[in-house]
């Protein structure tokens, strides 16, 4: 469901990083468990919350969206809320989890299969970042509706 306003920490989330979220901006989240589907279930609801996307960005929004939600459930093993926010020219998106364990960035590797994620974040939105909250955290990213430039951070 949409709903306006900052709520649940959106306008401190970006404070200091290249977008700021507008008081009133379009925001709808889903309640998720941590289960296999889970990516699946997030990138469908996801892509249905925003307008119609390039195909570029339309490849870096699910990329992005499994990436985070995968973390989450292997990491956080927790339920968690996944969130958009509509912004003038790009999408707000944030899993929030009940572990407040921050990822840490993995040593690049060609035989490891996993530990990518802070890499694809930085390489496909246009800013990312990681909030502790009272009983978790919170990983975003923004990602222009023009499609992936490159993090800022």
């Amino acid at each position: 469901m949409w709903s306006g306003g900052a709520g649940m920490g959106r306008q401190s989330l970006l404070e200091g990083h290249a977008f700021a979220v507008p008081p009133g901006a379009p925001h709808a989240s889903v309640d998720l468990r941590p289960e296999p589907r889970a990516a699946r279930e997030a990138r469908l609801w996801v892509r249905s919350q925003v307008p119609p996307l390039g195909p570029e960005a339309a490849d870096a929004l699910d990329i992005l969206v499994s990436e985070v939600v995968t973390n989450a459930v292997l990491h956080a093993r927790t339920r968690f809320t996944v969130g958009v926010t509509r912004l003038d020219s790009a999408v707000l998106v944030t899993v929030a989890d009940h572990n407040p364990q921050q990822p840490e960035p993995q040593a690049e590797s060609d035989s490891r299969t996993s530990g990518r994620g802070l890499a694809l974040l930085s390489a496909l939105s246009d800013d990312w970042g990681v909030t502790t909250e009272p009983d978790g955290k919170c990983v975003w990213f923004v990602l222009a509706a023009a499609g992936p430039r490159g993090a800022t951070r």
